[in-house]
């Protein structure tokens, strides 16, 4: 990933927006796992509070949900199309 020097939110955004990649790409199938938070941590080199705000959002997103001894697990997208506001119309209100 990159340095501390980006704008708060930077490296969740670069997180999320990879994890979301990969999740719509196939590589996780619905069912699978992801990796632990800590593999993430290790591989990403981003803090537990980078993963886990990630992880929230994916969750928002309906990409992922937590499950008691199991993980985070890769969903069944119901629609695709989902409410979301991108970066120029939440900076416009802002």
């Amino acid at each position: 990933m990159h340095t501390n020097e980006e704008k708060p939110g930077g490296l969740t955004t670069e997180l999320v927006e990879s994890l979301r990649s990969e999740i719509l790409k196939g590589s996780y199938k619905v069912g699978d796992k992801l990796p632990s938070s800590k593999i993430i941590e290790e591989q990403t080199q981003v803090s537990r509070t980078v993963v886990r705000e990630a992880i929230a959002q994916l969750k928002a997103e309906g990409l992922v949900d937590s499950r008691q001894g199991v993980g985070v697990v890769i969903t069944e997208r119901k629609n695709d199309k989902s409410f979301q506001i991108d970066k120029v119309e939440f900076e416009s209100i802002l």
